[in-house]
């Protein structure tokens, strides 16, 4: 098992490697406190992307992903939830699987957490692709 800086980065890298196999341009914020991962970019389509990663099921058997972030500093501790505007997909990594999911984030209703169970995951319901056909059902020219 990794640990979750390390979850987090494959899954980054994960969901980066999709884009670009599927004829897109990646374009990385400088800094790290930006509200998306990443900028893809296809002909005069941009996409903002936010990755989350999950290592763990939880006691009902479904991978439980973070959606909110969490910022400490020296003296306060601040936790932005998921904000559907921020980004146009949210990628979803599940490590133990070695699965990527993706999904427009306007259909998403929840701001701190989300579930994917296995037979959610398996049938792809609801999700704008998995990873080998993220190009076709994007369709971004």
């Amino acid at each position: 098992m990794y640990s979750t800086n390390k979850t987090g980065t494959i899954g980054d890298l994960s969901a980066m490697q999709a884009f670009i196999s599927a004829g897109f341009s990646i374009y990385i914020p400088l800094s790290g406190k930006e509200e998306c991962d990443f900028i893809a970019c296809k002909g005069l389509s941009l996409l903002r992307v936010q990755v989350k990663s999950t290592s763990v099921k939880d006691r009902n058997g479904s991978y439980t992903v973070q959606l909110k972030r969490i910022r400490n500093n020296s003296s306060v501790r601040k936790i932005h939830k998921f904000d559907a505007l921020s980004c146009d997909i949210l990628a979803v990594y599940i490590q133990p699987i070695d699965r990527l999911c993706f999904l427009h984030s306007s259909e998403i209703k929840n701001t701190c957490t989300m579930s994917f169970r296995d037979s959610y995951v398996d049938l792809n319901t609801k999700l704008v692709s998995v990873y080998s056909d993220l190009n076709r059902t994007l369709d971004f020219q």
